[in-house]
């Protein structure tokens, strides 16, 4: 009875694990995608994404207003913020609360904060709804011309079963401020975006996946390149063509604000093998993910190329960012 027993525990687990499987791949991917979920890895790539405002040597100050009272109680909390972050982001920029050459204008135009009970079939739900709008402008002072303007909004919506585990409102406000400050910042000031990207690991790709999630590229483009091609199996030479361009993607980031020839060379062949693993298998859809990604990251070369000649570039080194980089300010993403 006892033997009996721990056989029907294990098909049990046994059980249990297959259906977690099986709710795996019946998620959105295509046919060819979801017989590759357990083969894939993943590699964190970062670049570090130019200003939409470039600001240098500039005296600022930042005001925070509120159109809407329910917001009033927030002013003090996001100027302070504001201020802070910027600061951190880009070094060469000082606080001059009477005199500044640029403002930073924020208006609270709408607050909302609400908790609902509802009902779904037997189960009862609160929902807890928040948003928060600012009317976003930075002006020069000197003629009033306004640099960029925005309405930035954050919302925060979640149900919780029988009302359990609801955050309090200050974390749900604090994290909707915090939100509404990145969106500022991160267009005034270069931000470092992190990606985790997917590594396909089918048959022999899977010996070199480990030098991608070291940040080995080089290393790793030579490990695929010394596998023996399959020229009849397209899902192999699509990952293996995909797994590179993921290489000469994260190579051209490190480069593109250090060495423009080295970036545009990697950037094109970045290119060249996402297109030719979507020729491969057009079907799967990471390719085409990878692609935009890229050509995004692309088009903030393109700005960074025009922002700071390469003549110039050498004289760029205004903060205490890493010695191996000549660019403005580098810093970590906030967290949400």
């Amino acid at each position: 009875m006892k033997h009996r027993a721990t056989l029907t525990g294990c098909f049990v687990l046994m059980g249990i694990w297959l259906f977690l499987i099986a709710s795996l791949l019946a998620q959105e991917h295509s046919p060819i995608s979801r017989l590759r979920l357990l083969a894939q890895e993943h590699a964190p790539i970062s670049r570090l994404r130019p200003a939409d405002v470039h600001l240098e040597n500039t005296s600022i100050a930042v005001r925070v207003t509120a159109t809407d009272y329910r917001a009033s109680h927030l002013t003090g909390r996001i100027q302070q913020l504001l201020t802070s972050e910027l600061l951190g982001a880009n070094r060469t920029l000082r606080e001059n609360a009477n005199s500044p050459q640029v403002v930073i204008k924020c208006n609270l135009t709408r607050f909302e904060f609400s908790e609902q009970w509802e009902t779904r079939g037997k189960a009862r739900y609160l929902v807890v709804r928040c948003v928060l709008e600012c009317a976003y402008k930075a002006v020069r002072t000197r003629d009033n011309y306004t640099y960029d303007g925005d309405t930035l909004r954050s919302t925060y919506e979640a149900s919780f079963l029988d009302g359990e585990g609801v955050p309090s409102r200050s974390e749900i406000e604090d994290s909707r401020v915090r939100e509404l400050v990145h969106g500022i910042v991160r267009r005034l000031a270069n931000v470092e975006e992190t990606f985790d990207v997917r590594i396909m690991r089918k048959d022999e790709l899977k010996q070199c996946s480990r030098l991608a999630q070291a940040g080995q590229w080089l290393q790793y483009i030579d490990c695929i390149n010394a596998l023996r091609e399959k020229p009849n199996d397209r899902e192999f030479e699509g990952d293996r063509r995909y797994d590179i361009g993921i290489a000469y993607e994260a190579l051209a980031y490190e480069h593109m604000w250090k060495d423009y020839e080295r970036a545009e060379r990697y950037f094109e062949l970045a290119e060249r093998y996402f297109r030719e693993a979507q020729e491969k298998d057009p079907r799967e859809r990471e390719y085409v993910r990878a692609l935009a990604r890229m050509l995004e990251g692309k088009r903030q070369f393109g700005i960074i190329k025009a922002r700071f000649p390469k003549a110039t570039q050498k004289l760029r080194r205004t903060t205490g960012a890493s010695a191996r980089s000549h660019h403005p300010p580098l810093r970590s993403p906030m967290r949400r």
